[in-house]
């Protein structure tokens, strides 16, 4: 019995150890203090980049390289380009029509490379843009969203400009613009429309701007002109010299006709305009042809440029050729009358005073006005026209301004 036990004693004592070291190995702490220890002196030694030998080197020309500073260099570069591209390109996919388009940063380098349906978001998150792209451009069809998801503009791109056919939307989301864009601008022919949904202008444009023949709408989108425009403007040229029937054709707004001994006028308050014809100038067939054209306007418009004071009108057309006090002729005090009585509030001294008889509601007869009513003039010439500045404010601004011939014109 003594010896089984001293023999069992002895093996016993033979696999301890053995034993030992198979319950340490299964030991969670062990393990963990292990592995950690383990990637400790990893990186210890990954991050020591101190040369030891001459053979840890790179020889760059005369300059010697470390062979671990290199291979540190390259293992964060490659960290942090896993981290840049997953951190770019949205997982997020979209299925629409069987096409499925991925979603970029306004910033990511792999935008570039794209091409195709994607999606583009803004630096704060949202989308900014949905459709095609090429060469790490907008080019094709897309629509362009504001932050709230609102419509900023539909259509065909080139070069991230808008170009061809399109439409952009006023910020309530309502269409402002539909036609042909050129470099971002409205270019050809188009329609814009106000915020509240009604058409405006039906026409051609340049650099955005009405520019070419067209047709203006009123707040009703019921047509009231059909003419010439020039950056914006109506040509109210066009409506001098002519028959009374040729300007009915262009003007389909609502007329104002007043009349006394000397003058007949029509007020057109659609286009804020108003034309003369002289009596006495009458053609033998009964037509009458327009002799001026007023333009109730505080600003003048000569090509691209505006001017909005006399000064401004000076640089624009020259010297003038005239200017001084003037007693105030029938024309002109309709025209202060209107004026003083819409949205503009007090113009030049107010009111002049007029004694009319209406006939009937568009219809007027002036039977007497207040001709000591003065006001300030300026007369230029320019291009076979004459253009007089009404104002009470010598080289400030001007009330409204009238359209002639010149003599020699």
């Amino acid at each position: 019995m003594n010896l089984f036990q001293s023999f069992f004693t002895a093996l016993k004592s033979k696999f301890a150890s053995i034993v030992s070291k198979i319950r340490l190995f299964f030991n969670w702490n062990f393990l963990k203090t292990q592995v950690f220890t383990r990637i400790r002196n990893f990186f210890v030694l990954l991050l020591d980049v101190r040369p030891k030998h001459k053979r840890d080197y790179y020889s760059v020309g005369r300059w010697l390289v470390s062979k671990r500073l290199v291979f540190l260099i390259v293992i964060l570069v490659g960290i942090l380009s896993l981290w840049y591209v997953t951190a770019n390109v949205s997982s997020m996919m979209s299925s629409d029509g069987g096409k499925v388009a991925k979603t970029y940063y306004y910033n990511n380098v792999l935008l570039r490379f794209a091409k195709g349906n994607v999606r583009i978001k803004a630096k704060s998150g949202y989308i900014a843009y949905e459709g095609d792209v090429e060469n790490g451009a907008v080019k094709g069809n897309g629509t362009l969203y504001n932050k709230n998801g609102g419509l900023v503009y539909k259509g065909a791109f080139s070069d991230n400009k808008f170009q061809g056919q399109g439409t952009d939307y006023y910020e309530n989301g309502s269409m402002r613009y539909s036609g042909n864009f050129e470099n971002n601008l409205y270019f050809g022919q188009g329609k814009f429309y106000r915020s509240d949904g009604s058409l405006e202008y039906s026409g051609e444009f340049e650099e955005g701007m009405k520019n070419g023949e067209g047709e203006l709408y009123d707040n009703s989108s019921s047509k009231v002109y059909t003419g010439n425009f020039s950056y914006d403007s109506i040509v109210y040229s066009d409506l001098l010299s002519v028959t009374t029937e040729e300007v009915n054709e262009k003007y389909k707004g609502k007329k104002t006709v007043y009349n006394d001994n000397n003058y007949f006028a029509v007020l057109m308050s659609d286009i804020s305009a108003m034309y003369i014809g002289n009596a006495a100038n009458d053609s033998l067939d009964g037509k009458v042809t327009t002799t001026s054209v007023y333009v109730m306007k505080d600003y003048f418009c000569y090509g691209k440029n505006k001017a909005v004071t006399i000064d401004e009108v000076r640089n624009l057309l020259g010297e003038e050729i005239y200017h001084g006090n003037s007693e105030v002729i029938m024309p002109e005090a309709v025209v202060i009358n209107y004026l003083n009585d819409t949205s503009r509030g007090k113009v030049l001294k107010g009111t002049v005073e007029m004694d009319v008889t209406k006939s009937l509601d568009d219809v007027i007869t002036v039977d007497s006005f207040d001709k000591s009513y003065e006001v300030y003039l300026y007369s230029f010439e320019k291009g076979g026209l004459r253009y007089d500045f009404v104002t009470m404010d010598p080289d400030g601004g001007f009330a409204f301004y009238s359209i002639n011939p010149t003599s020699s014109g």
